[in-house]
């Protein structure tokens, strides 16, 4: 799979992003990487906050990111936008 994160300095937040290769699904595999990289990004002081677009039908990524605190802030089309302060 992947993880990335984009850090907008001036704007002081990061968007995250990752793909789990499905053989992979339900293995803790996504929740062991969103949590790793909020984990370092809470090291960089130019970042307050990380945000996350999420497909509203992607249930196990919604659970993913509220079991690490992120909260849904807002819809956008077919994706829920979700949002953590660190």
């Amino acid at each position: 799979g992947t993880l990335q994160a984009t850090i907008l300095k001036d704007e002081h937040k990061a968007y995250i992003g990752y793909v789990i290769y499905k053989k992979f699904w339900n293995q803790g595999y996504g929740s062991l990487a969103v949590n790793w990289l909020k984990n370092f990004l809470e090291k960089n002081e130019d970042v307050k906050k990380i945000e996350a677009y999420v497909d509203y039908r992607n249930i196990f990524s919604k659970k993913i990111l509220e079991k690490f605190g992120f909260e849904k802030i807002d819809e956008e089309k077919n994706d829920y936008v979700y949002r953590k302060f660190i």
